[in-house]
């Protein structure tokens, strides 16, 4: 058994928590790295070696340090721990260093296991990049003034769904329904449904609304007008063209994330709004 912090900062507070995770895996006799977040933003990383027979990852920070963790570590059939020093933090619900320790020792917790999704762009009948998202893809115009264009279908049996005149698409899982995709006006949905939610920017058709889809059917997304990118949970980002298709489809792992309490989505936004 081993522990991994995965740190987003090095300030007092951080080294605080270090601190204190330290007293635990010395008292439980396990083995811990720290890896820092800043070392890995432009470098890929091979996280193989850090894996055990049992491996938990704490990540230190909030949603976006959760959701980078998630993406390095997600196909090891780790257990990730987030520790929340961020905003709200709908991604987790741990902020008591006595928590960490009663979910390493098996006491009674629960395991979420979240859905991903996978983006696969085509162009000229070739994968030319493809990457996983917790929350969301965001499919967008980078330069001011342009308008984006985008026919959807389903993959299975390409069943048509619309056309969109808009400057972007949100793409959210309903994890995601929290983040972006909600301060768009889009709905909250339940994590426990596989759906993809999808929510246009600054719609140039009056009717628009956000629709909830089968994300088991896949999203076939074809680009129609230039100057568009798809940005992935916020952070990494990919320039496409004209007639490029982003086909959307549920990733085959899952994630499992620890929590000492049993709160459906709704009742966690509720809390975070709250303050509690």
């Amino acid at each position: 058994m081993n522990l991994v912090l995965f740190v987003d900062g090095d300030n007092i507070k951080y080294k605080n928590v270090i601190k204190k995770i330290d007293v635990i895996t010395k008292k439980l006799k396990i083995d811990s790295d720290i890896l820092y977040l800043k070392n890995f933003e432009n470098e890929k990383l091979d996280v193989k070696k850090y894996i055990k027979n049992k491996t938990f990852i704490i990540p230190i920070g909030g949603d976006g340090t959760i959701i980078k963790a998630i993406k390095l570590f997600y196909k090891y059939n780790v257990i990730i721990i987030p520790y929340n020093i961020g905003h709200l933090g709908y991604l987790s619900d741990i902020n008591d260093i006595n928590e960490i320790e009663k979910i390493i020792l098996n006491e009674k917790h629960y395991i979420n296991e979240k859905y991903l999704i996978r983006a696969k762009i085509i162009r000229n009948n070739k994968t030319i990049y493809e990457d996983i998202a917790q929350n969301e893809f965001l499919i967008s115009t980078d330069k001011q003034g342009f308008m984006g264009k985008y026919l959807m279908s389903y993959i299975k049996n390409d069943e048509y769904i619309n056309e969109f005149h808009s400057d972007g698409i949100i793409c959210a899982t309903a994890t995601g329904s929290t983040g972006y995709s909600l301060s768009n006006g889009g709905p909250i949905v339940d994590d426990n449904i596989k759906c993809i939610i999808i929510s246009t920017i600054r719609s140039h058709s009056v009717g628009s609304r956000s629709l909830i889809l089968d994300i088991n059917k896949g999203i076939k997304i074809i680009i129609k007008r230039n100057n568009q990118i798809i940005k992935i949970d916020g952070r990494q980002q990919f320039e496409l063209e004209q007639n490029d298709i982003v086909n959307i489809t549920l990733e085959n792992k899952k994630v499992k994330i620890a929590s000492l309490n049993k709160y459906n989505q709704i009742e966690k936004v509720n809390r975070r709004i709250k303050g509690i």
